[in-house]
């Protein structure tokens, strides 16, 4: 499988993980009254809402690695720890997830006290919420300073992060949007035809050392033949022209 098929698969499963993550937090912003966890979590609904988190994740951290690989040429070796970072955060994220597709019903029939209004979230759960949230707002940055996606995709990853450090229910469905988005322009090869919008300033280092070497090179080419004297002829040119007065019998 080469290297652009391994792409777009990426971004196929970066769409469907950011549509899976949507039609979750629509559900659990409409549908669920997390005030009665303990008899919501037995329901149909919940089952859908907590498996679209699940297999969302899931499909988000192979849709991940896609979207770094397609920059990791464009962007400075600070990219790579803020992919871990990402990375890492989005694990921790499927970990949570899974615990609320398996460990929420169990408890639910086994100690629903637990799940009362009342119990605070436990500081794990917390603190894998924010590294998620601070991984996707650093990538988004990058993102953004790299120029292979638009614009504007860039910046809802950014402000969908900001607003998913707010721990309430459906508040990731605008970085979800986002990762749709650039997992669209992923799949249909659009970002490898962006190096136009990059900025001169993220182009690779060779390129740039190579543009000025040979802007350099035509300005000495142009400034020794600048200075060659009108009548002589340029030896690298095998000019033929003579001197002012310069005679045929001369030759002789």
């Amino acid at each position: 499988m080469s290297s652009s098929d391994l792409k777009r698969w990426s971004g196929l499963a970066a769409m469907l993980a950011g549509t899976l993550i949507m039609i979750s937090a629509l559900l659990g912003f409409l549908r669920i009254d997390f005030a009665h966890l303990s008899e919501v979590a037995l329901t149909r609904t919940f089952t859908f809402y907590a498996l679209g988190y699940l297999f969302g994740g899931v499909l988000l951290l192979i849709g991940l690695v896609g979207l770094y690989t397609d920059q990791s040429e464009v962007i400075s070796s600070m990219g790579a720890v803020v992919f871990l970072t990402a990375f890492l955060g989005t694990a921790l994220f499927v970990g949570v997830t899974w615990d609320q597709a398996v460990g929420v019903p169990s408890l639910a029939r086994e100690a629903p006290e637990l799940l009362g209004q009342d119990t605070p979230l436990p500081l794990g759960f917390r603190l894998s919420s924010w590294l998620f949230s601070l991984g996707w707002l650093l990538f988004g940055v990058v993102t953004l300073r790299a120029g292979r996606y638009p614009r504007e995709a860039a910046w809802l990853l950014i402000i969908g992060a900001v607003i998913n450090f707010i721990p309430r229910p459906g508040t990731e469905f605008v970085l979800a949007a986002a990762v749709v988005w650039l997992g669209f322009e992923l799949f249909s090869g659009r970002s490898s035809r962006a190096d136009t919008r990059a900025p001169q300033g993220t182009r690779p280092a060779g390129r740039r050392t190579t543009e000025i070497r040979r802007t350099r090179d035509d300005l000495n080419e142009g400034g020794r033949r600048s200075r060659a004297p009108r009548g002589f002829a340029d030896p690298r040119e095998e000019d033929t022209r003579r001197l002012p007065g310069w005679r045929e019998d001369e030759e002789s």
